[in-house]
Formats: C-alpha cells, sequence, structure tokens
C-alpha cells in the first residue's frame, strides 16, 4: 500500500467500524477528550491521525 494510500483506508475502517459498534461521533468525541467536528475531519481523511489517536480509538473500538 502506498502512503497516499494509507490515510483514506484507515478513515474508511474507521467510520466501518464506529458503525458497526454502533458508536456515534459524540460519544467518541467525548471518550478522547476531542470535539465531534474532529473525530469527523479524521472519517473524512480531512486532516492525518495522529498516531497517539489511533491507539486511542482502536482501545475504544476494541480493535489491535
Amino acid at each position: 500500500m502506498q502512503n497516499e494510500e494509507i490515510m483514506p483506508y484507515i478513515a474508511e475502517r474507521l467510520k466501518l467500524l464506529r458503525g458497526l459498534r454502533k458508536l456515534s461521533l459524540e460519544k467518541i468525541a467525548n471518550q478522547m477528550g476531542l470535539s465531534r467536528k474532529q473525530i469527523q475531519n479524521y472519517e473524512n481523511c480531512n486532516c492525518a491521525i495522529p498516531v497517539v489517536r489511533l491507539w486511542q480509538l482502536a482501545n475504544i473500538m476494541k480493535v489491535n
């Protein structure tokens, strides 16, 4: 996978997992101490997700 493909892939998986786990943007944002808009930006690939945030998201969604 090329670098330019990684962020859209992660964003797509984040949105998919959130839907499968039936988690709202607000619930994830509250657990992470972020705004709903920031989580939405991650899902829409409007900005890169820092590694520490990926780790938090993985824990919230109970995935490796």
